[in-house]
């Protein structure tokens, strides 16, 4: 994840933002890194989308079928709720940004998916259904990019 957003009460009142940063830098393990510490602007149920960029590797002819694939009209997925009830949706129809850019080695995708407590997709569920459509290729990696609220402003 290129950026994320944690939550969480501080016991020690006394600690500034500065001193609150140094004290995660020193806390986390070395592949985590604090950036920043800032007062909340947001509250976690404010949050709706996140963006995504997907490197995924293949040879010419699945990237031609993925493309087709993930620009198809509906993408039918289960979905596991919080109740662990199984449901099937199309994730198509929720997906807000889509750009496929072949690459020498497969594809890069940039995605827009809700991210928020009332609704939240997860890219691997439009991978795995890629993937039970007959489309082979290797995950090189998933990086969530940025969080927005229901506005497209950055979630702080």
């Amino acid at each position: 994840s290129r950026y994320d957003c944690m939550d969480f009460r501080i016991l020690n009142d006394d600690l500034n933002n500065d001193q609150m940063l140094q004290a995660l830098r020193r806390a986390l393990p070395p592949d985590i890194q604090a950036l920043e510490v800032i007062d909340p602007v947001l509250k976690a149920k404010e949050l709706a989308f996140a963006a995504f960029m997907l490197y995924l590797l293949c040879d010419t002819e699945t990237a031609a079928r993925l493309s087709a694939f993930l620009q198809s009209e509906h993408i039918l997925v289960e979905k596991r709720s919080k109740k662990k009830e199984v449901t099937t949706i199309d994730i198509r129809s929720k997906i807000r940004q889509l750009e496929i850019t072949p690459t020498e080695d497969g594809l890069q995708i940039r995605l827009l998916l809700p991210a928020g407590p009332a609704e939240n997709i997860n890219p691997a569920l439009l991978l795995d259904a890629a993937e039970k459509n007959g489309c082979v290729f290797d995950v090189r990696s998933i990086v969530r990019e940025m969080l927005y609220d229901k506005n497209m402003n950055i979630f702080r």
